[in-house]
């Protein structure tokens, strides 16, 4: 496994429940990134939710808006941005065990199973659109890793990363590939989910040592999106497409 390179500050910041995280591969000036622990004083979802109301992420406000989904009760990893005292972004995952569906399509966890998982789920990212375009994504995804590799002894036992992305967002689609880039070694694309923002496609990156080229998995049965219908089928046919130009255009 590739291992990034982040540490953990021993000591925790002024406000109780949040861990202070430096980065040194991907930083980005001015930002503070931080863990959130389950002592946290909850104004810190309500900054969430304030946070995703001006990052541009389609949704239903009426859910997404809500501050249980916010809780560690529902992630098991929360790590937020700040600049000058302001969040200006976070990630939220969770871990658990991978159950196999049919023909090996993608898997969906029960419950959330913290003591030796194999799969971390992304169930969100945002960043407000004034800090767009700064590499603070990349830190916040690199460092739910690194925290997810640092919270268990057999860290080896994560082996995928999982998310669900609009199939008309290009700027999250670039986001996850080069994560994928720097962490995995490969991208398979599962089911196209309809909703009335558009189409999310599943995505599953196989963690491992970086290699020249991603494995772009496009397995028959995959394709067949009986939810989304005939657009589904085509955004996802889109996507693979666009995965396997970039790949193939990668300098070794």
């Amino acid at each position: 496994m590739r291992f990034c390179s982040f540490s953990i500050s021993s000591h925790k910041l002024a406000n109780p429940g949040i861990v202070s995280i430096s980065s040194h591969s991907l930083s980005t000036p001015g930002i503070i990134f931080s863990r959130l622990t389950d002592g946290h004083d909850k104004s810190y979802e309500e900054e969430m939710v304030s946070v995703r109301n001006r990052s541009g992420i389609s949704g239903p406000a009426n859910q997404q808006n809500c501050k249980s989904a916010y809780s560690g009760g529902f992630n098991t990893q929360r790590i937020v941005a700040y600049s000058t005292g302001t969040m200006v972004g976070y990630v939220l995952c969770k871990f658990y065990e991978t159950k196999p569906l049919y023909f090996g399509s993608f898997s969906y966890a029960p419950s959330c199973i913290t003591d030796s998982p194999n799969t971390i789920l992304i169930n969100e990212i945002a960043v407000l659109q004034s800090e767009q375009g700064n590499g603070i994504a990349a830190n916040l995804l690199d460092m739910c890793l690194f925290e997810a590799r640092a919270a268990h002894s057999d860290s080896n036992k994560l082996s995928t990363v999982e998310c669900c992305v609009l199939a008309e967002n290009i700027s999250s689609e670039m986001i996850f590939t080069k994560f994928a880039q720097r962490h995995g070694v490969g991208i398979c694309f599962g089911a196209t989910q309809f909703s009335e923002w558009g189409n999310y496609i599943n995505w599953k990156i196989t963690l491992g040592e970086k290699v020249e080229q991603l494995k772009i998995c496009d397995k028959l049965f995959d394709k067949i999106s009986f939810s989304s219908g005939f657009q589904g089928y085509l955004d996802r046919q889109a996507l693979i497409e666009r995965a396997k130009e970039r790949q193939s255009q990668r300098k070794p």
